[in-house]
This record gives C-alpha cells, structure tokens and sequence, in this order.
C-alpha cells in the first residue's frame, strides 16, 4: 500500500512539474529584428527576436546575454491578454542587489516593454523605470 501511495505521489509531482513547462506564460510575437529606442537614451539599437514565442525563460536569456556578470533568477510570470509580466532578483558583480519586474507588451510588429527595478547598494536603495519601445524592421 505504501508503495503505491509513493508511486501516486511522484507521478503527480512529475506529472504537475511537466504541466507548468508546457504552460510557461508567454506572448506571441513576431519573430525578426527589431529596432528599440527608450526613455533614458538618444540611441536606438537592434534586438532579434528569434522564437515566435515570448516566455518569461526568454527574456532572462536576454538579460543574461546582456550582462553575463549579473546572476538573476526568476521569480515569477504572468499573462493577461498579449501583456507578459516578468519579476527577477538579481545579485550583480559588485555586490549591489535589485528586484523588479518588467511588463513586454506586443501589438503586432510593436513592442512596449516597461522595467521598473530597485537596486540596492550599500543600503542605498534607488529605483528605476525604462520606457522602450520596439518596432520590427525585418528579419534577424
């Protein structure tokens, strides 16, 4: 009897764990490059969006491709219509922490993405919000 409780119990574990891989909040857009400007700075860049799928995993690839020296962890996602919400917490290589959330909204070829962070250094707490928009110019 024991034993196929045990059984029971680790196929709903596996079962609910494969569950949420395949459920991974994501948004869908349309894969390309695109070009991105933001609030903070005149300069405009290119990013390539390569899946047609935009997941919370995804974005934290970005993020580490962006700055290999800062060790980030997911801490949540969510959908709500083709708005995906992604909060981290990160650790980065001088000791200074932050948590925040970024909110990627897709409306055909265009991105709005909204990252509001708080980074703490040497208890000195300071927020931030970037406003970037994107729009896709063609194909990686």
């Amino acid at each position: 009897m024991k034993a196929t409780g045990l059984r029971l119990f680790f196929t709903i574990v596996f079962l609910g764990s494969t569950a949420r891989a395949i459920a991974e909040p994501s948004v869908t857009i349309v894969p390309g490059e695109y070009e991105m400007s933001n609030n903070i700075t005149d300069q405009t860049h290119t990013e390539c969006f390569s899946e047609k799928e935009l997941t919370a995993n995804y974005i934290m690839r970005q993020l580490k491709d962006a700055d290999d020296e800062a060790k980030c962890d997911l801490k949540d996602s969510r959908v709500q219509g083709n708005t995906l919400e992604v909060d981290t917490s990160c650790i980065y290589g001088d000791g200074m922490t932050g948590n925040g959330t970024m909110t990627i909204e897709v409306d055909g070829d265009n991105l709005n993405i909204k990252s509001a962070f708080t980074i703490d250094g040497k208890g000195a707490a300071r927020t931030m919000e970037v406003l970037s928009v994107g729009k896709r110019v063609g194909s990686c």
